[in-house]
């Protein structure tokens, strides 16, 4: 893995001037001057790193928020990084799932002692009374919280901590997106024949996305105009993403004599580009060898294969910001093709930029 150092640079030319001129000053003068320039000297180039880190080269800062596992508490605790600050908000068995910003209030989603648990700025803002009740997605829209999850074995969405079940089946919800006025859910729902199928809600209604699948998976969701993107695998095998009711499969890449198995993480739409990440992990057949290819991040662009150059791990989230794509991963994220470590201590469950 790379070291921190690889990744940042002078966030433009004046400060660079500003380091150059205190070093070639603190070479010319007395012993003790020197000692104190070369402190100021590490405190300017340790503020360049924490402002440029996070975004590409030239843009505006922004700030990174990371829902987090920080397993330095025992049995792990939820909370947040900001900028790479750690923020724990959560007791021990505490799980984070999704996070969200709006102005100063940090909306964190998650379980504490396996009951479904929302905090605010650290403070518990919901808290569900049934240990089967899990949220995976929140989002804010106007002034109203929203998040989504499965409330017993039915998709639910709640609206500030009150349910309204989107499905009184079997049926999960798994990502939430917002546009505009427009509220959208992604999960499955089990149809009356034994198949576990895609489909969104908007707004409450339902629209099924039909495919050949017995086990659906979704994972991601995206929208744009009155385009529907959603990405998952389909019977819980093949790497797909959908848009509208179309079903579009993903590039893959096998190596001879070996399974594959993937996971999918996150999907979004850059102009006129579709853009899905998932990981995947090569088994070989021979049931006499334990050979297998570590996971790997994958990376596709309008279906097709994007070489990511070995890189290990999962792909848990994706978004673009400022025209870049940014990437999650469980220990690292990835801004324009540079990883940048988290820390060995969190394992990260989702992402969400707040521009400056």
């Amino acid at each position: 893995m790379p070291s921190y150092h690889s990744h940042y640079k002078y966030s433009n030319g004046f400060h660079s001037a500003i380091v150059n001129f205190i070093f070639t000053l603190s070479i010319r003068s007395p012993m003790p001057f020197r000692t104190f320039i070369f402190c100021l000297l590490i405190i300017l180039s340790v503020t360049s790193c924490k402002k440029s880190g996070n975004q590409p080269e030239g843009k505006k800062p922004i700030d990174l928020y990371i829902a987090a596992d920080f397993n330095t508490i025992a049995y792990g605790a939820a909370g947040y990084l900001k900028n790479g600050d750690q923020v724990i908000v959560g007791g021990p068995s505490s799980r984070a799932t999704d996070i969200v910003v709006k102005g100063n209030d940090v909306y964190l989603a998650g379980s504490s002692n396996s009951r479904a648990t929302v905090w605010k700025n650290g403070d518990i803002f919901y808290m569900d009374a049934f240990a089967s009740t899990v949220i995976s997605a929140i989002a804010i829209k106007d002034n109203d919280v929203y998040f989504a999850g499965t409330y017993g074995d039915r998709a639910t969405i709640w609206k500030n901590g009150s349910p309204a079940l989107l499905r009184t089946g079997n049926s999960t919800a798994t990502a939430i997106f917002v546009q505009g006025n427009d509220l959208y859910v992604a999960g499955t729902v089990d149809l009356s024949n034994g198949r576990r199928v895609a489909c969104y809600w908007k707004n409450g209604n339902e629209f099924l996305l039909v495919s050949d699948s017995y086990n659906t998976v979704v994972n991601g969701l995206f929208v744009v105009g009155n385009d529907v993107y959603v990405t998952g695998l389909n019977s819980g095998y093949w790497p797909v993403y959908w848009k509208n009711e179309k079903i579009f499969n993903l590039q893959e890449d096998v190596p001879a004599n070996y399974t594959r198995e993937y996971t999918m993480g996150g999907i979004a739409v850059s102009g006129a580009d579709v853009y899905v990440v998932g990981s995947v992990v090569y088994k070989g057949n021979d049931p006499w060898k334990d050979t297998y290819i570590p996971r790997t991040v994958q990376y596709w662009k309008n279906g097709s294969l994007i070489k990511t150059n070995g890189l290990i791990g999962s792909a848990i989230d994706l978004t673009f910001y400022n025209g870049f794509p940014y990437i999650l991963q469980d220990r690292s994220y990835v801004i324009d093709g540079r990883q940048i470590p988290i820390s060995e201590n969190v394992s990260a469950k989702a992402f969400f930029i707040a521009g400056n």
